[in-house]
C-alpha cells in the first residue's frame, strides 16, 4: 500500500512539473507564434496535442508504472522518461516554429497568411524591400502589403511564377511594402465590406456579427472587413472603416 500511495505521488509531482512546462510551451504557441484565429487555420492544434499526450499523459503514466525507491536504477530510469519528453516537446516546438505564420499579407483585394516555410530562410537581397537583409519575424506575424511594381518586365515575371509556379505575389517577399502607406489604405478603403451586407437570414452568423460590431462600437471603432485566407481556410480581417487599419482576425466564414 505504501509503494502505491508513493508511486502516485511521484506521478503527481510529475504530472505537475510536464503540465507547468507544457503551459509555458502553449504560451509560446498560441500567444506569440499563432495568434487568435490563426491556431485552428494553420491546424496547429493536432500537433500541440501529441505533445500534450507526449508530456503530459504519457510520462507521469510511466513514472507511475516504474517508480520503486528500492530500484537501483530508479534515477537512471527516470532520466531516460525525463529525456524523451524533453525530446518530443523540443521537436514539437520545432515543428510547430519552422511553420508559423509570419506575415499577413494584403494583396489586391484580399489578406494572404504567409507561413516560414514558404519563404527563403536567408535575408532578402532586394534592397527595395521592407524586408531588405531581414531574418524572418519570430514574434508573431507582421501585417505587410504586397505591391505590383511599375516595371513591366518584373510584372510578367509575376505573372509567369503565378501562373507556372503557383507562387503568387503575397509569396514575393521582395515586394514586401509597409501596410500602414496611403497607398495600401486607400485600396483597403475602396475594398472593404460591410457587416451590415451581411445575409440576414443566417441568425447563427447574426449573432456573431453583431458581438463584433459591438465590440468595436464600444471603442468607437466603425470597423468592416475584407476576406482573409490561411491554409485554404476562409476567414475575415476585421479594418476600421474611417482609416484602414488592421484591427484583428476571426474565423467567422462569410460568403
Amino acid at each position: 500500500m505504501i509503494k502505491v500511495i508513493e508511486r502516485i505521488k511521484a506521478a503527481t509531482i510529475h504530472l505537475l512539473l510536464s503540465a507547468i512546462i507544457v503551459g509555458f510551451a502553449a504560451l509560446l504557441v498560441f500567444y506569440s507564434w499563432y495568434p487568435n484565429a490563426l491556431a485552428s487555420a494553420s491546424q496547429v492544434y493536432d500537433i500541440f496535442y501529441l505533445m500534450v499526450l507526449v508530456d503530459v499523459c504519457i510520462g507521469p503514466l510511466i513514472t507511475l508504472i516504474i517508480f520503486n525507491k528500492e530500484k537501483k536504477e530508479l534515477k537512471r530510469d527516470l532520466s531516460v522518461v525525463g529525456i524523451a519528453q524533453v525530446v518530443a516537446l523540443l521537436f514539437g516546438l520545432y515543428a510547430v516554429f519552422v511553420a508559423r505564420p509570419v506575415f499577413i499579407v494584403f494583396n489586391a483585394s484580399q489578406f494572404d497568411v504567409v507561413y516560414a516555410n514558404q519563404l527563403p530562410s536567408e535575408p532578402i537581397k532586394n534592397n527595395n524591400s521592407l524586408l531588405y537583409g531581414k531574418l524572418l519575424p519570430i514574434n508573431g506575424p507582421v501585417v505587410v502589403s504586397a505591391q505590383i511594381p511599375s516595371d513591366e518586365n518584373l510584372v510578367k515575371e509575376i505573372v509567369y511564377n503565378a501562373i507556372v509556379e503557383g507562387r503568387g505575389l503575397e509569396l514575393m517577399p521582395e515586394y514586401y511594402t509597409v501596410y500602414d502607406s496611403d497607398i495600401t489604405k486607400d485600396q483597403i478603403k475602396r475594398i472593404i465590406k460591410s457587416f451590415d451586407d451581411i445575409d440576414q437570414k443566417n441568425n447563427t452568423q447574426r449573432k456573431e456579427v453583431d458581438e463584433i460590431v459591438s465590440k468595436w462600437k464600444s471603442r468607437d471603432v466603425n470597423v468592416g472587413y475584407v476576406p482573409l485566407y490561411a491554409n485554404n481556410n476562409k476567414l475575415i480581417a476585421i479594418i476600421d472603416k474611417d482609416n484602414g487599419t488592421f484591427l484583428d482576425i476571426n474565423n467567422l466564414n462569410i460568403p
